[in-house]
């Protein structure tokens, strides 16, 4: 269970919580903590089990009145043997039930190929002097940029090839990943990763961008530093992170500042 021992304070909420209050604390820990967002991150991945541990008990009304009148300890010790689990560590549990939807949806990822859908930011590193923050400075920065394929304009198809419906995900841009945990199967809904979201295949790729329908570049900026500029604050740049798809905007570029002292040491 971790260094936490109390499903509510996993979740971030009272005892006296709400339905809707525990599902919008799940929520908005999932998005947080969900292994898109946190790749190679064991931690995380911990974390994420902890949450849904606690979420699968707190969302049942009667295993949450189970839990509360035995304390969390005695529920432990007891979780496995009693009817308070009711076959549920056997069953294909999909937690997006709860959400009137696909696991993905709450990532923005369970919907229809067809909608678009923003592309993710890109975050860089810059370091500063004390007195550049105090003043405020211009800074070249340098960072990757995908720049939409010229040759396929963003299709990942080779020039004149007919596009097929993608035999991996039959056309929806999606396919369904059932994990296993302690309480049994988790269903999630990603990006199918043999049509890359787009629900199209064909026999050749674009041979400029090898299918990924963009290609990196490494591109400069000036970018202003506003004075007062705190210590690894950040600067949005709108527009300027990955490419979007099926016509969603670009993501942002985050400048993380970092402020060396007077004499430019650490």
């Amino acid at each position: 269970m971790g260094n936490l021992d109390n499903y509510y304070e996993i979740l971030g909420i009272k005892k006296d919580a709400k339905e809707a209050e525990v599902k919008s604390a799940y929520r908005k820990l999932v998005k947080q903590y969900h292994p898109d967002a946190n790749p190679d991150n064991t931690e995380a991945e911990e974390k994420i089990k902890e949450i849904n541990e606690a979420f699968a008990v707190l969302s049942d009304a009667q295993k949450r009145a189970e839990y509360d009148k035995q304390g969390h300890f005695a529920y432990q010790q007891d979780k496995s043997s009693g009817p308070i689990f009711g076959g549920f560590g056997g069953g294909d549990i999909n937690f997006a039930n709860y959400f009137g939807g696909t696991f993905g949806d709450i990532f923005g990822e369970g919907r229809s190929k067809s909608d678009p859908k923003r592309g993710r930011d890109t975050t860089v590193s810059i370091h500063i002097l004390a007195n550049e923050a105090a003043l405020g400075v211009d800074k070249e920065v340098s960072f990757d940029f995908a720049e939409i394929c010229t040759s396929c304009s963003g299709n990942g198809l080779k020039p004149g090839t007919k596009a097929d419906i993608c035999p991996h995900c039959h056309g929806s841009g999606q396919e369904r990943v059932i994990t296993q945990n302690a309480f049994g199967k988790m269903t999630q809904t990603r990006e199918c990763p043999a049509c890359r979201g787009r629900g199209k295949s064909a026999s050749e790729t674009c041979p400029k961008c090898f299918g990924k329908g963009s290609m990196k570049m490494r591109k400069k900026i000036m970018v202003k530093i506003p004075k007062g500029i705190k210590n690894e604050q950040a600067i949005s740049i709108k527009g300027m992170g990955e490419p979007g798809k099926q016509g969603g905007e670009r993501g942002n570029l985050l400048i993380k500042v970092f402020i060396r002292p007077k004499h430019g040491y650490y």
